[in-house]
């Protein structure tokens, strides 16, 4: 498994698991959870075309929004749009 993907892991089960922290101690945990879910999203659906990429580009999203970093997470979204319809990125 990618280390990256392991330490997304780690990081899901601590803000997550059954003693969640609390938000104040979360959010940093969030941002680096969702910046290592972009790298894996985009190296997969760039280099690979490899489908996991996709849920990879999801999580990101998601930890993003609960982070509170509504401008990242539309960010993706928008990349996800754009992919998803076969456009190439603009600069």
């Amino acid at each position: 498994m990618d280390p990256r993907a392991q330490r997304a892991q780690s990081l899901y089960w601590q803000v997550y698991g059954p003693s969640p922290l609390p938000r104040d101690r979360r959010e940093p945990l969030l941002g680096e959870m969702a910046r290592l879910h972009e790298e894996l999203a985009l190296e997969r659906l760039d280099e690979t075309n490899n489908l996991q990429g996709w849920v990879d580009l999801y999580a990101a999203v998601t930890a993003f929004g609960d982070a509170g970093l509504r401008d990242d997470a539309l960010r993706l979204v928008s990349d996800g749009r754009r992919r998803a319809v076969g456009r190439p990125k603009q600069s």
